[in-house]
């Protein structure tokens, strides 16, 4: 398979519209509303206010919301028109849109065009090798100048002083694609384009029109249908056919176009570079249809999916169906190709094939790490697997990375190779033990005693009677931990650490027996814990609580035993319960406060460093309960003894933890004048604990 490269070096700046002067019969005329009816054109629009099909500058004076042409308009949509201007010069027949590359126009004098240039009769524009220009007509209709090509623009000659269409030329050689709205048939005339051999005049829709080096003119229609007229010949082409007249010849019958190609491998939708410019490859292939085989291939390139915007435009052999762009600068882009037969009738273009290229700067720092930065902010990227990360992203280059980024649903990685290390320090001591098990913690150094931080790390323990588990990243740069268990008489064995294929220059120790010769690391740590969520009460009233504590945790084994002080307080808002009030039983709308101190004991499942612990509590309450009859507005009050029981489940974060808690509060009231309301309840609750 045959490829060629091509190089993305610049994109083709957009068009500006500049509104001509012109001079109104009254400086004190005021601009009227036009309503804009189904079908309507700027053009008719301006035949329908002022009389002159071409004045559609008088339509855009006042309406620069409208954007470029060609614009489109709709039912109901309201125009600002000025009044009718005195006579004054007429306006160009047609306008440079946009140039690429080299485009000059003769007015009589050679120079170089340049985007919004006014092209009036006998103006001449021609594009050179590798560049092309696009042109709008007095009425709106879009051509588009291929490489090598010279169109000289007619404008009102006396013969055609009758005619109200603008969008007429000669093609003296080269191609062009010449464009109309859907309504374009509705028009008086329609687009004529002369040639030396003949004279095509576009209908509607999209039609390109070639003239070769013999100068035989060939029509090749895309939409809509068109007609070619040669030695008094007229032949009409509709959409997908075309047709060919040469020099003193009728032009031939119709006949189909080459298929348009399909797309094999398209492009991937998002390309990662860590350089300044990204390479982009896909691969294509001729499509099914009734035209003859491709001779050749046209290939383009543009900075947007309307190909406005034009960057690689060339014509490549059969044999070629790899597309290999290289150099591409990041941005968004789309690609299409079409088939060219042996007679140089050009097909259809396939469906456009969009792709992005999104930089990623990868930036050396020192301790063996990196900082990854991107300049496309709609790229989010997750690392080796885990969780999206924000950019910059910091990485540690001591093993390999794969980044995963998703940009507008398109997903691609990019790879980021470890550094080699010369030399990895390590140093060992037990972060805690109980008899037989613990966990060692090692922090690696490079040769400089720089962390090594999110590298792989294994050990080989060289007694059977010691195994050392999987290490894991600690909350420290370039410290690990790993589970560590053995037998009696383990005494103390020496292990080898592996990172990631590197050298490790140490051999380390540690020593198992007796079980308190290392000293724990662990210490008893205050708390603070913060919380609220909702209660059930017996008697199935929903209502809300909060509370605050200030507890100790002491370590305990693989655990923490935990004892806090809690104030807290429920409230549950009014509603109708059946309660016994003064030894009276009766329906009542009544609402209830308890605030009181708890005093749980718990315990917790798990080290400080593990992200996920489970916990018991339980302990002794004390509260006061009041009750507001709406019915009656008496007040009871009464102490409640219970105790609160309750599990729940811890999440690491930051110097603390978010924990989610569900549990019972039994309670039995005290005193002899006292509601017969239950303080016994069910609550559930969210709250976080703050380990300073």
């Amino acid at each position: 398979m045959q490829r060629v490269l091509f190089t993305l070096t610049a994109a083709i700046a957009g068009a500006v519209f500049v509104a001509p002067h012109v001079a109104f019969a009254a400086d004190d005329a005021k601009p009227t509303e036009y309503v804009v009816k189904a079908g309507e054109t700027c053009s008719t629009i301006a035949a329908t206010a002022f009389g002159d099909i071409k004045r559609v500058d008088l339509v855009h004076l006042l309406n620069t919301s409208l954007g470029p042409v060609p614009h489109i308009l709709h039912a109901g949509q309201i125009l600002l028109l000025p009044p009718k201007p005195t006579p004054a010069p007429l306006a160009p027949d047609a306008t440079l849109t946009r140039i690429r590359n080299v485009v000059e126009v003769r007015t009589p004098e050679p120079r170089p065009g340049k985007p919004n240039d006014p092209l009036f009769r006998g103006n001449r524009v021609g594009t050179k090798e590798s560049s092309a220009a696009d042109l709008t007509f007095r009425d709106e209709t879009q051509v588009k100048l291929g490489e090598n090509t010279l169109v000289v623009i007619f404008g009102d000659t006396q013969a055609r002083a009758a005619r109200t269409n603008a969008a007429d030329a000669t093609l003296v050689s080269g191609h062009l694609r010449a464009s109309l709205s859907s309504i374009a048939g509705k028009k008086p005339d329609k687009p004529r384009f002369d040639t030396s051999s003949g004279a095509v005049v576009i209908n509607d829709g999209e039609a390109q029109i070639s003239v070769d080096d013999k100068q035989a003119t060939r029509l090749a229609v895309y939409r809509g249908g068109s007609t070619v007229t040669a030695q008094r010949r007229t032949v009409p082409v509709d959409d997908g056919f075309g047709s060919k007249a040469e020099v003193g010849r009728v032009p031939t019958p119709p006949k189909p176009l080459p298929a348009a190609p399909v797309w094999t491998v398209p492009p991937a939708a998002l390309v990662l570079t860590g350089g300044a410019q990204g390479d982009v490859s896909g691969t294509y292939a001729a499509g099914q249809g009734p035209g003859d085989a491709p001779a050749e291939w046209h290939v383009q390139i543009a900075r947007d999916t309307n190909f406005d915007t034009v960057v690689v435009d060339v014509r490549v052999p059969v044999a070629v169906v790899a597309l290999q762009a290289q150099k591409v600068p990041p941005g968004t882009y789309a690609t299409r190709v079409s088939a060219i037969d042996g007679d140089h009738f050009e097909g259809k273009w396939s469906a456009p094939a969009s792709f992005a290229v999104s930089r990623l700067a990868v930036l050396d720092k020192p301790r063996h790490r990196a900082r990854i930065e991107t300049e496309d902010k709609s790229l989010t990227c997750t690392v080796d697997g885990g969780a999206h990360e924000l950019f910059p992203i910091e990485l540690g280059r001591s093993s390999r990375h794969s980044l995963t980024c998703t940009r507008a649903g398109s997903t691609a990685t990019f790879a980021i190779d470890a550094l080699p290390l010369t030399q990895v320090r390590a140093t060992a001591d037990m972060l805690w033990r109980s008899d037989h098990a613990g966990a060692l913690r090692v922090r690696l150094t490079d040769e400089n005693d720089e962390p090594l931080d999110r590298i792989d790390v294994f050990a080989d323990a060289p007694k059977a009677n010691v195994e050392i588990g999987r290490f894991h990243r600690f909350a420290s740069e370039g410290v690990y931990i790993a589970p560590i268990s053995w037998k009696p008489g383990a005494g103390t064995p020496r292990f080898t650490l592996r990172v990631a294929g590197a050298f490790v220059a140490e051999t380390n120790a540690v020593a198992l027996d007796p079980a308190v010769a290392v000293e724990s690391k662990r210490k008893a740590r205050a708390e603070l814990s913060l919380g609220g969520g909702a209660s059930v009460r017996a008697a199935a009233q929903l209502g809300f609580s909060g509370f605050v504590g200030l507890g100790l945790a002491v370590p305990l084994g693989r655990g923490d035993v935990s004892l806090e002080l809690r104030g807290f307080g429920d409230r549950y808002p009014v509603a109708s319960v059946d309660v016994e009030l003064q030894g009276i039983k009766r329906e009542s709308r009544i609402g209830v406060t308890l605030l009181g101190a708890s005093l749980p004991l718990g315990y917790r499942f798990g080290l400080e460093t593990a992200t996920v612990v489970p916990y018991i509590v339980a302990g002794p309450q004390l509260a006061r309960q009041s009750v507001d009859d709406d019915a009656t507005g008496t007040r009871a009050t009464a102490l409640a003894l219970g105790v609160y029981a309750a599990v729940g489940v811890g999440l690491r974060a930051g110097p603390g933890a978010v924990f989610l808690e569900g549990g019972f509060r039994g309670a039995t009231l005290l005193g002899k004048d006292t509601s017969s309301v239950s303080s016994s309840a069910l609550g559930l609750a969210l709250g976080y604990r703050l380990r300073p």
